[in-house]
């Protein structure tokens, strides 16, 4: 075995001496939970697109009732309920709609970027805008002051500003990579 100071010496000629590197690690979504949610998102939208042809088509023909379905016998009432029920139902197809719309943008642009100084959440589809929904911004380190991780999402608070995403792959150790490089950090159950 060769004495410690042995090992250590540089010897020209061999891998070159490496500076420490500012690395800058990425987490995202893991692949098997992005081709869920497409799934799950081109699912919905073949069977919205049957409700709305459903509904064109239902729409088109209220005089074709049956008359036990007059409400009080008065055909303009009974138009309006049938009108008032498709459109309620229309609304709220439309809002699952919007929800796994928004729910794929995010789980398949969300990138969480961690080095040393500082914490940045990016999504790849919207940019910076949309920051409200996407919860893209960007942290210092030093500013970092609580950690609150729930099955839904990840806050990360800072001295008057947040960022938040959604639970990432490896969020266990994305929280302690940045509990390594913050100071002062605290988690919030």
């Amino acid at each position: 075995m060769e004495p410690l100071e042995d090992a250590l010496i540089y010897r020209p000629g061999e891998v070159a001496f490496q500076t420490p590197s500012q690395e800058t690690h990425v987490y995202t979504h893991a692949p098997k939970t992005r081709l869920l949610i497409l799934v799950i998102f081109l699912c919905y939208l073949v069977a919205f697109s049957f409700f709305i042809s459903y509904m064109v088509e239902k729409l088109a023909e209220p005089e074709l009732l049956p008359p036990f379905m007059l409400i009080a016998g008065d055909p303009n009432l009974t138009y309006w309920v049938y009108f008032g029920i498709f459109g309620t139902g229309f609304l709220v197809a439309l809002a699952i709609f919007v929800y796994f719309f928004t729910a794929a943008i995010d789980i398949w642009g969300l990138e969480v970027w961690v080095n040393q100084q500082e914490i940045r959440v990016v999504n790849t589809i919207t940019g910076p805008y949309f920051r409200r929904y996407t919860g893209v911004g960007g942290l210092k380190m030093d500013e970092i002051r609580e950690l609150r991780a729930t099955s839904t999402a990840t806050q990360v608070l800072g001295n008057g500003a947040s960022i938040r995403f959604t639970p990432v792959d490896q969020v266990e150790k994305l929280i302690q990579t940045i509990m390594v490089h913050a100071q002062d950090v605290t988690i919030v159950e």
